[in-house]
Formats: structure tokens, C-alpha cells, sequence
């Protein structure tokens, strides 16, 4: 009996801590009590956690760079230089006047008022069913239909602009100002993959069909209206959007 309980309470104890584990606490650390077999795997759990932890760490400061999606395809070994050519749609956004906007506030204001915007913003895509790509200054660069496929990649790039108007709208409200964007939609075929050196890669879009997707965004001025579509986009709506 006494060898026995010497043996069963420590499996059960590692079973019930495995299940721990499974339900994503990480924190879990066994008590090595022996030298035995139990203290070896004891040991091999305690490694277990701590590699577990570690990544976990990697996927939650990661995906703060890349999105979601991305993320998941460069962790999963999927990290070769290269792209493939598909039919996305790109959105632009820029917010109107940023310059002089700046050159009025303190930089570290600035910088806090820039980060409340950009996560409206990033709900707003995200929702839709698209991933920022890049920031660029107060500038936004949003992708729909990769690397995560969608029916209707330009319907929902046209539901993200709408929601990212309605946000701005909240956040206006909510932070005292005025700000005023210039989104800029276009559906075509652009090259998107891993591309830049060994040492250093960017998951991102390249093509004409993102250049035109930055100049439609920049005609919003021209035009004076907050929302732009080409075309291309256009074609891919139904008759009621």
C-alpha cells in the first residue's frame, strides 16, 4: 500500500496539473521531491511549461506586430522569402491635417492621442475581416483577403471604411477633437508573401494595384469626401451596398 501511494500520488498530481496546463495556465511548477523516474518526469513537465511559456510570450508580443493571421502562418515554419500573386483589396486611410495638428501638441500627447485612434481603428478592420498591414505615420495600410481568404474582399474593406467612420465619430466625442480621415479603397491583383532579405523579412503587398489604392486615398482631398472607391471595387458590390 505504501508503494503504491508512493507511485499513484505523484501521477495523479502530474495529471492533474497537465490538465492545468491544457486549459492555457502556464505557471504551473511541479515539486521535484526525488531522483527517481517521478523526479525525472517531474523535471520534463517543469521544461515543458517553461518552453510553453516562452512561447506563449513570442505569440503575444508578436502578434502585437503582425497580425493575427500572419502570425500563425510565420510561427507554423511558413517564413520563406517569396509571394504569391491574388486578387485583395487594399485600403488606405490618412487623417486630414496631421501635420499642423502635430506642430500644436506635446510629442508624447501626440503619440497617446495616435494610439487611441489606431485602436479604433485596427477594431474597425479587424471586425470587417481585414489586418493592418503597416502604419505609416498617422497613415494606415489595411489588407482584405490576405493572408485570411474572404468571400468578398472589397465589401468588406467598404464595411471597414463605414466602421471606421462611425468610431471616429465615437472617438471624436470621446476625446474632445475634431479629427477627419480620407480612406481609399482598390481591388485588384498584387503580389502579397514574405519579402526582403534572409536576415530580415516584411509580410506585405506590392503592385499597381497598391499604388492606386494610395492615390484614390490622396484624391479624397481633391474630391472633398471621406470615402473613396475605384472601379474595381465598385464592380464587386452588390446592387444594394
Amino acid at each position: 500500500i505504501l508503494i503504491s501511494v508512493h507511485i499513484t500520488g505523484p501521477v495523479i498530481r502530474l495529471a492533474r496539473e497537465a490538465g492545468r496546463v491544457a486549459e492555457g495556465d502556464y505557471e504551473i511548477e511541479m515539486a521535484v521531491t526525488s531522483r527517481d523516474e517521478l523526479g525525472y518526469v517531474a523535471n520534463c513537465f517543469n521544461d515543458m511549461t517553461d518552453g510553453l511559456r516562452d512561447r506563449e510570450f513570442i505569440r503575444s508580443t508578436f502578434g502585437r506586430y503582425v497580425s493575427k493571421d500572419v502570425m500563425n502562418d510565420i510561427l507554423a515554419g511558413n517564413i520563406e522569402l517569396g509571394g504569391q500573386k491574388m486578387e485583395l483589396t487594399v485600403l488606405f486611410s490618412d487623417i486630414r491635417g496631421f501635420t499642423s495638428i502635430s506642430e500644436n501638441m506635446d510629442p508624447m500627447a501626440l503619440v497617446s492621442l495616435l494610439n487611441a485612434y489606431f485602436d479604433r481603428m485596427d477594431r474597425a478592420i479587424s471586425e470587417a475581416g481585414g489586418a493592418i498591414n503597416k502604419y505609416m505615420g498617422d497613415g494606415i495600410l489595411a489588407i482584405f483577403g490576405a493572408p485570411q481568404s474572404l468571400d468578398n474582399s472589397a465589401e468588406a474593406a467598404v464595411v471597414a471604411a463605414l466602421n471606421k467612420q462611425r468610431y471616429l465619430a465615437a472617438f471624436n466625442r470621446d476625446q474632445g477633437t475634431d479629427l477627419a480621415i480620407g480612406v481609399g479603397i482598390h481591388t485588384g491583383a498584387a503580389v502579397v508573401g514574405n519579402i526582403g532579405s534572409m536576415e530580415r523579412t516584411e509580410y506585405t503587398v506590392i503592385g499597381d494595384t497598391v499604388n492606386l489604392g494610395s492615390r484614390v486615398e490622396s484624391l479624397t482631398k481633391l474630391y472633398g469626401e471621406p470615402v473613396l472607391i475605384t472601379d474595381g471595387t465598385a464592380a464587386h458590390l452588390s446592387t444594394d451596398r
